[in-house]
């Protein structure tokens, strides 16, 4: 009795997702994507009018498929708070150059807490900008009153010879050693291809 209730709550199952299935279409998936991905959403920036515009257009697409609303206060949404960082203004120049935020180079406050503002007449490339016992790029180099630049990561044919991270490089982030001393600023070369992903986020 037992097997045969569970062979049937699974059938009636299967048959609810086919039918639901069955609704689903390329042309109705490409007009939604469409919709949400217009200038009339803005980007959806999070916590800007753009966002709660397609967050609307979700919620009453939501309701013309009668799908109960369990958010809060008998809605669709379900409300988090967010805490906004930002910059009031972020420039890098290159002697009389002015270098693009999130085009040239970016700088993000959640990864730089305390903005700096300065000049250097010099900068100093360190290789990897790691200072450990087993590996140095600082040893025999002055840094001081210079800009620190480093390539992000790690150098994997001296320190690594695998593909797996040591402990100077976990998570894509620098740690421990990889900090200049004493602290100053320091730019961390990357791919091109990194400065476009991060301009998306």
């Amino acid at each position: 009795m037992i097997l045969l209730l569970s062979i049937t709550l699974k059938a009636q199952m299967d048959q609810t997702a086919q039918r639901f299935a069955a609704t689903i279409t390329a042309e109705d998936l490409k007009n939604h994507l469409f919709k949400l991905t217009s200038a009339e959403f803005e980007g959806r920036e999070t916590g800007t009018e753009g966002q709660r515009l397609a967050a609307n257009y979700l919620a009453s697409q939501m309701k013309s498929w009668n799908l109960p609303a369990i958010g809060e206060a008998g809605s669709y949404f379900q409300y988090i708070t967010f805490t906004n960082q930002s910059w009031r203004k972020i420039e890098m120049k290159d002697a009389d150059k002015e270098l693009r935020h999130l085009w040239d180079y970016y700088a993000y406050p959640g990864t730089n807490p305390k903005q700096f503002d300065g000049n250097f007449e010099d900068a100093v490339f360190l290789g990897f900008g790691i200072d450990a016992p087993e590996y140095s790029d600082y040893k025999g180099v002055d840094v001081a009153g210079k800009l620190v630049v480093v390539y992000d990561g790690e150098p994997m044919h001296k320190i690594n010879p695998g593909s797996v991270a040591t402990q100077h490089l976990r998570n894509g982030r620098p740690i421990g050693e990889k900090k200049p001393k004493p602290p100053k600023p320091m730019v961390l070369l990357r791919y091109s291809s990194s400065i476009a992903s991060s301009r998306r986020m």
